[in-house]
């Protein structure tokens, strides 16, 4: 047994020289430096006397087969020439898509990063400062937090301000409802500090906008459906959302209709799109970029919430 045991640590210092270009170093039996063995790994006194020292780099084991007979160890394959190197989706370190996509969903992977990512989101009949105002309103309003973090700081780096951001949260609370507004503040707050913005220049008020062109007609229409049967809605209306909100100047007129269209859209409420739309175009939105606004918010609230509002858009603009 010994003798067998002088053997496999011979062929492995053989081999470590071999394969390492080192030289090979043979001691005597006792000349080696014994230390206490560690006490999690053992009960009572035991010592630990190394065969050999440690060599950098570490040494190949090489363990006897059942036979008896020592292998020697398994040498990498080359590379050959004609052998298809893996494609960067496999590798996972291309596009927009990720790692977890390319490995989970290729399919997703390919629409993420060749049509999303690839065109959509470089077509220029809508800028991507207004890309991402919908993105972000689109997830906020159908309450998808772990998606806004990214987009969020997409947005910034788009040219959305902080205040407009956190401006368009006010907003969204009165269109789509207070959690929805609330469950992104946490988001806010790690992006906010990660980019170490100035929070406290958030708390600055600024003049007032003017009153939309529409805004008289608007509400006597309010007045005269709602006037009788809920007059504190009326008045909240028309006091708070369209003489406070509104005129708020954290968000322009134009970006208040942009994101207002199409957290509408990304609801579902395509039948309240109508009033919205025309003061979009009174606002300084054009259809075109309207429909564009559309186009894209397919790709984060779905086709079908799309395909409704732009036949909202039809019926309320024309064709």
């Amino acid at each position: 047994m010994k003798l067998f045991t002088a053997m496999i640590t011979t062929v492995a210092l053989l081999t470590s020289a071999s394969t390492n270009a080192q030289t090979l170093v043979i001691t005597r039996g006792g000349s080696r430096a014994v230390s206490p063995a560690p006490a999690e790994n053992f009960t009572g006194g035991v010592r630990v006397e190394a065969l050999f020292e440690a060599l950098d780099p570490s040494h190949d084991a090489v363990p006897p087969s059942p036979g008896g007979q020592v292998r020697a160890p398994a040498q990498p394959q080359a590379r050959s020439e004609q052998q298809p190197q893996p494609s960067s989706q496999q590798q996972g370190t291309a596009g927009a898509s990720g790692a977890l996509q390319q490995k989970i969903a290729p399919g997703l992977a390919m629409l993420t990063d060749e049509v999303l990512f690839g065109d959509v989101w470089r077509r220029t009949e809508l800028s991507p400062r207004d890309r991402s105002l919908v993105t972000i309103s689109v997830l906020i309003a159908t309450g998808k937090p772990p998606q806004l973090a990214g987009h969020l700081g997409r947005a910034l780096d788009n040219g959305v301000q902080p205040s407009e951001a956190s401006g368009l949260l006010a907003h969204l609370a009165i269109y789509c409802g207070w959690p929805s507004a609330v469950s992104a503040l946490e988001i806010y707050d790690q992006v906010y500090t990660a980019r170490k913005v100035d929070t406290a220049a958030l708390r600055a008020v600024g003049p007032r906008l003017p009153t939309s062109a529409s805004d008289a007609a608007r509400a006597k229409a309010v007045n005269d459906q709602l006037g009788a049967v809920a007059p504190k809605f009326v008045q909240l209306t028309n006091d708070v959302v369209f003489d406070d909100l509104w005129r708020r100047s954290d968000l322009n007129l134009r970006d208040r209709s942009l994101v207002t269209i199409a957290a509408l859209a990304a609801m579902g409420d395509d039948d309240q799109l109508d009033v919205y739309l025309r003061r979009g175009l009174e606002s300084g939105l054009t259809r075109a970029q309207i429909t564009e606004a559309l186009t894209h918010l397919g790709f984060y609230a779905g086709w079908a919430k799309a395909t409704k509002a732009m036949t909202a858009v039809t019926r309320t603009l024309g064709k």
